[in-house]
């Protein structure tokens, strides 16, 4: 559970600390990674249960790991996690926090599998899987209640939520802000409904996050059922892409707790944030094709950073270079997917990719970050 209020400057550090790492894109083998597993097992003897446990605890990271490829539709073909699954696309593990003690064995497990042999595990089910994570977006909850909309005011309870929820960590990291001062002077809840774009720009980049949802909860009374009812829009807000809305309504009971309303809200709406991001990146094996793309130089640092960028997107399996002058590059790409794909993908790492049809090819440019 994270709690903002009462941390002092000492938590307001870690929690940015947080934020900035989750703002960077996962690597290939970060994605293939699964963190904090818990282990907990009891046997005869604390040799016997630390074995147990740390098998138990691969199956479960394994399983972690095909779920966050794969939308929940095709969760229910995934194969059962075998200790011989395990062996053959484990690559390395780590253990820490580890306490024995009359039979029992207590740790925590940092889990890593080969990127190659999960590939294959999916793909030879035929079972389309995305492998490109975002970095993290920013979430501003603002909640509307009697006609009024508020967003850093207290009490929010939408907001407050939100912050009960612990932050996703899959392909689709997000972050809340801090509401402190600076975020008031930042945008208001007014602004942010709007879409104002200065403003939108100016909170993301202080949390240093890729864009921003702004999610709208709205709280009614059903006048027929008399229950709760929250109607959420979660206003998606990113670079290079159309703004996308999303709507969602969640029905209550007769006397139930609001608060359990809100928290059943926000889960479905990360999932269904999760699951959108999964939909679009999605890649089946051997859907490879291949593209020329062009790569203007202004300088040869600029070059450089772009060809290292391209190569580090999962999706992409080769890059040769065809002609290479002062001023342009010709690239051949191999990857995965759709060049819409890989559009977005790219996009990630702040280039700009698009097809001109005076070039007649897709052109890759840095983006401005002015």
């Amino acid at each position: 559970m994270l709690h903002l209020r009462g941390f002092g400057r000492l938590g307001i550090a870690v929690f940015l600390l947080i934020a900035l790492v989750l703002s960077q894109p996962l690597s290939a083998a970060d994605i293939y990674s699964v963190s904090n597993v818990r282990v907990d097992e009891r046997a005869t003897d604390e040799v016997s249960a630390k074995g147990v446990g740390i098998a138990k605890a691969q199956r479960e990271a394994l399983r972690t790991l095909l779920e966050r490829l794969t939308l929940r539709t095709d969760h229910g073909k995934l194969p059962a996690v075998t200790d011989s699954i395990v062996r053959s696309s484990l690559r390395d593990f780590a253990v820490s926090e580890e306490k024995f003690g009359g039979g029992r064995y207590l740790a925590t497990l940092n889990v890593r599998f080969k990127s190659e042999a999960v590939r294959t595990l999916i793909g030879g089910l035929g079972i389309p899987y995305a492998e490109v994570a975002s970095r993290a977006n920013l979430v501003l909850p603002v909640y509307e209640n009697a006609g009024s909309r508020l967003l850093w005011d207290e009490p929010n309870p939408w907001f407050d939520a939100w912050l009960r929820r612990e932050p996703p960590t899959g392909l689709l990291p997000l972050v809340l802000p801090l509401r402190d001062l600076s975020d008031i002077s930042e945008i208001s809840a007014e602004q942010a409904m709007a879409g104002e774009v200065a403003q939108l720009d100016a909170i993301a980049k202080k949390y240093k996050a890729f864009g921003v949802y702004v999610a709208l909860g709205q709280l009614s009374v059903d006048p027929v059922s008399n229950v709760p009812v929250l109607n959420v829009t979660m206003t998606q807000h990113q670079p290079g892409e159309p703004v996308r809305d999303t709507t969602r309504s969640f029905q209550g009971r007769e006397g139930s707790d609001i608060a359990g309303l809100f928290d059943w809200a926000v889960e479905e709406m990360i999932a269904g944030l999760e699951e959108s991001w999964k939909s679009d990146n999605l890649q089946q094996s051997g859907s490879e094709q291949r593209i020329r793309v062009f790569v203007p130089i202004v300088r040869l640092g600029d070059w450089l950073a772009v060809k290292r960028k391209i190569t580090g997107v999962p999706s992409v399996r080769q890059m040769d270079v065809a002609r290479l002058s002062i001023r342009e590059a010709q690239i051949d790409v191999t990857f995965l997917g759709e060049p819409e794909q890989l559009r977005r993908a790219l996009a990630l790492k702040d280039l700009d990719m698009s097809y001109e049809l005076e070039r007649g090819g897709w052109v890759v440019r840095p983006r401005s970050t002015e």
